[in-house]
């Protein structure tokens, strides 16, 4: 099965091969503010089923908990879309687990090896009511 995965806009695009080997969420500082949130939910998939990527990508290049981390996003939209963490997973492409649009990748399997940041109120969002808009 091919799975595509697309930034907001769809001017840029990945394409990997069956399921991720890798399924976890991480809480480190880059990826909160990589993503804008309290965690990001990553999925990896081994190179050689990295099959494609399609559309005017930017790269940037970083140092977080894990050590150095290669970032591609969308030139237009800025939507991270994919990264390479060769310190810890060296082989392996990450790619942003919310942007694929087929079928749901499943629940996350583990924390980041380097998570040690978590918020303490995650456990409570399953508590929460929906928001009522007057």
């Amino acid at each position: 099965m091919i799975r595509k995965a697309n930034c907001r806009c769809g001017d840029c695009y990945v394409e990997v091969e069956g399921d991720p080997d890798i399924n976890l969420v991480c809480h480190c500082s880059k990826c909160r503010q990589r993503i804008g949130s309290a965690f990001g939910w990553q999925v990896y998939f081994q190179n050689d089923r990295f099959l494609t990527q399609v559309g005017e990508f930017t790269k940037y290049d970083s140092v977080g908990d894990s050590g150095a981390v290669t970032w591609w996003f969308c030139g237009r939209c800025a939507s991270t879309l994919f990264w390479k963490v060769e310190g810890i997973l060296p082989g392996y492409t990450g790619v942003a687990a919310g942007c694929f649009n087929d079928e749901p990748m499943g629940p996350p399997a583990s924390l980041s090896p380097t998570d040690g940041h978590p918020c303490g109120w995650l456990s409570e969002l399953s508590t929460l009511p929906p928001l009522s808009i007057p």
